[in-house]
């Protein structure tokens, strides 16, 4: 449980906390309002809907009606006031329910309602992901001179969302406190590292020397990253004969981590320089075709599992940031349901492939060209794998396939698709299904990824990649796999390549 106070001076003041909650809120997400009468939550309510979206001039305080419901946000909301709620068995009369999966609950006096809008016990083990829902109690105090102070109470899936809030809450990331970190912890620096790259997480990775020697500083400040993942999984991959960086030093607590230096120059860096790069694509398969016989023969304990869930989720993420905006209204629970139900055989057969070890971000601009050796073999190290997991053996290769920000020529898609198909013993016209679906799912994720980054976190760069993702979701429309979901997807996709025209 993560706890945060913090002044409201003025309603302003309210307001801002008001606007910097709605713009990370996800669908299932339980906010309990606690307070004495007066204290203003019915006031902060009205702002989180302002700051949603809505244009309602009028947005009363449920206090006769109970419940009060609004679409014309960005994600739906119910406001539920249970101050005169007689027993909490009464909510089960509201019809609320599909609020709790498929909208927001803004509940007022929540402890009136019994276990109904409780936190419930968390796994200390549980991810925690910012698209899932979760429980947020903000308790409203009169101080004597009337200004307000905000007691913010958050679960695990909050944890993260406190920190982008507030940068208070997170580790602080400057050039002094990375060299303190370095020059503490056994490296002699006196300049600034220097950086390498970020991207649109907030792990950022730096350069310096030490005793004539280059190497990289992982600056992950926790709680947002988590530099531990990564070295559990860059030790398994070491020891099954994988090429990546050593990890050299680690710092649990800080978030800190130094491995060798791999040198400069992607695959994605290649490609850009039209460099013929189909030996190295080739290569790109081969490790994937190492890492599925790996897992058969040792799997590593360490990961979880990807499951059905987690590819509604990535579809999710399309619906709740792109079709608000496209029919400018929120999507109302029961049609969030019908697209999850709609899409649930597409989950199933996806979840009918063999698992492997998922690297789960695996394109070009992740992995790293090494020498090649005169007989001409070809070698490439792994650079991002904190995110691994067990999954559905087509996914890490739709992604270095159908890659965001390359186009690939048809012919050597379908040439690497053979090569990986027939290296793991799968009849190639079942392996493409396969293939269509994970890549339909994950091209969704990303135009939502895209235009969250935008539209959140106020980095519209990322817009301009979104004309090759719809083209992907057309090439996969045509295949008869995804068929069922076509009637939801098309007219999207005509309104979204009408704009780009």
């Amino acid at each position: 449980m993560m706890t945060h106070t913090l002044p409201l001076i003025d309603e302003n003041a309210t307001a801002e906390l008001a606007n910097s909650i709605a713009r990370v809120l996800v669908c299932g997400d339980v906010l309990r309002l606690q307070g004495e009468l007066g204290a203003g939550k019915s006031t902060f309510t009205r702002y989180l809907l302002k700051a949603l979206g809505s244009t309602a001039t009028h947005m009363p305080s449920p206090t006769f009606t109970i419940a009060q419901t609004y679409s014309d946000t960005r994600l739906p909301v119910a406001h539920i006031d249970l101050y005169r709620l007689g027993d909490p068995s009464e909510i089960e009369t509201l019809g609320l329910e599909e609020y709790l999966q498929h909208g927001i609950s803004v509940v007022e006096w929540p402890q009136n309602g019994g276990h109904y809008y409780s936190p419930q016990q968390e796994d200390a083990d549980a991810p925690t992901e910012v698209d899932k829902g979760g429980f947020l109690t903000i308790n409203i105090t009169i101080n004597d001179d009337d200004t307000r102070t905000a007691t913010l109470e958050a679960d695990q899936t909050w944890a993260k969302r406190l920190a982008m809030m507030f940068p208070e809450l997170r580790r602080a990331q400057s050039d002094q406190a990375r060299m303190d970190w370095l020059n503490n912890n056994g490296y002699s620096v006196q300049q600034p590292p220097s950086c390498v790259a970020a991207d649109a997480s907030f792990r950022s990775y730096w350069r310096f020397e030490h005793e004539g020697t280059s190497k990289i500083l992982m600056d992950a400040p926790p709680p947002l990253e988590n530099v531990t993942p990564f070295a559990n999984m860059a030790e398994y991959l070491l020891n099954n004969g994988f090429t990546l960086a050593q990890v050299e030093s680690i710092d649990h607590q800080q978030s800190y981590l130094v491995e060798s230096d791999l040198g400069d120059g992607t695959l994605f860096d290649k490609i850009i320089a039209a460099e013929d790069c189909n030996q190295w694509y080739s290569c790109a398969v081969d490790i994937l075709t190492q890492l599925y016989q790996t897992h058969q023969q040792n799997p590593n304990p360490q990961l979880t599992a990807y499951t059905a869930a987690d590819l509604w989720a990535e579809v999710a993420r399309f619906v709740d940031w792109c079709l608000p905006f496209q029919q400018g209204s929120a999507v109302e629970p029961t049609t969030r349901e019908q697209w999850h139900d709609t899409f649930q055989p597409l989950f199933d057969e996806l979840m009918t492939f063999p698992q492997t070890t998922m690297i789960w971000d695996y394109h070009a601009a992740n992995l790293m060209p090494q020498t090649a050796t005169p007989e001409g073999t070809h070698s490439l190290a792994l650079l991002d794998f904190q995110d691994a997991r067990h999954g559905p053996l087509p996914y890490d290769l739709s992604m270095l396939l159908e890659d965001a920000r390359l186009d690939m020529a048809p012919q050597l898609k379908q040439e690497l698709l053979q090569k990986f198909s027939d290296a793991v013993g799968i009849d190639a016209e079942k392996f493409e299904r396969g293939f269509v679906i994970a890549s339909l799912i994950r091209t969704l994720k990303i135009i939502g990824c895209f235009e969250r980054l935008d539209r959140r976190d106020n980095k519209p760069k990322y817009r301009d990649f979104l004309p090759r993702c719809w083209n992907y979701v057309a090439e996969h429309l045509k295949h008869p796999v995804t068929e069922p979901v076509r009637p939801l997807l098309e007219p999207l996709l005509a309104s979204a390549q009408s704009k780009a025209a």
